[in-house]
């Protein structure tokens, strides 16, 4: 269950790397991510995947939210290209994570899906 605290730190180790996957993890985000302004990321895709196990739930809107306003305030703004998410019926799908990227000013980040 990533709580705010580790999400920060993943996103931030990660800051090298072309991508960063999390599967099958249900979040527990309390307040808005701090994936600190100073830090040089090269970080270009964040995959959200849960097709294991039916009982956890992913990525949720309000989860979300709370990772878009720390994209937004750092500087993986710039880097990050894209996000793959569940579709709707297993996830948060792609129209609500647009939806929650754009209210971010996220506009240049672009949304996929996986299909099962």
């Amino acid at each position: 269950m990533p709580s705010t605290g580790m999400m920060n730190r993943l996103v931030k180790a990660a800051r090298g790397t072309r991508g960063l996957s999390i599967q099958t993890a249900d979040f527990q985000l309390e307040e808005a991510c701090d994936f600190g302004g100073d830090i040089d990321y090269k970080t270009q895709e964040l995959n959200f995947r849960n097709n294991c196990y039916p009982d956890v739930v992913g990525l949720t809107s309000p989860q979300l939210e709370l990772i878009a306003q720390g994209i937004a305030a750092s500087s993986l703004k710039h880097s990050l290209k894209r996000i793959l998410v569940m579709k709707e019926k297993k996830g948060i799908g792609k129209k609500e994570t647009e939806r929650v990227l754009n209210k971010h000013g996220l506009t240049n980040i672009t949304v996929g899906e996986y299909a099962w």
